[in-house]
């Protein structure tokens, strides 16, 4: 059997959207996160120029890096209502807070 043809338009080169990729770190977590990404086998230098990576964490951990992570999206208190999480009967953990 013959397999059928792609149709024209598919044919033609496609372009490369690029990933976004958001990371989960926190203050505890910093110092390994921040190891990992100034490895020379870091994943992320393999991004293209259309590719995004970011992490996320609580409150104060981009004052902590310091500019040594990158891309640094802090959770923002305010999503919670009365700026607290609460997960349950319970404050949300810094690994919670960073998965909002």
């Amino acid at each position: 059997a013959v397999p059928e043809q792609m149709p024209p338009t598919a044919t033609k080169q496609m372009s490369r959207l690029g990933i976004t990729i958001i990371q989960m770190t926190g203050v505890p977590t910093l110092p390994r996160s921040i190891g990992i990404e100034t490895s020379v086998h870091s994943w992320t230098r393999r991004l293209g120029p259309d590719d995004y990576h970011f992490y996320t964490c609580e409150p104060l951990c981009k004052t902590k890096a310091n500019g040594r992570l990158g891309h640094i999206i802090e959770v923002p208190m305010s999503i919670f209502p009365n700026n607290t999480c609460i997960m349950g009967n319970r404050r949300c953990s810094q690994y919670e807070l960073a998965n909002a």
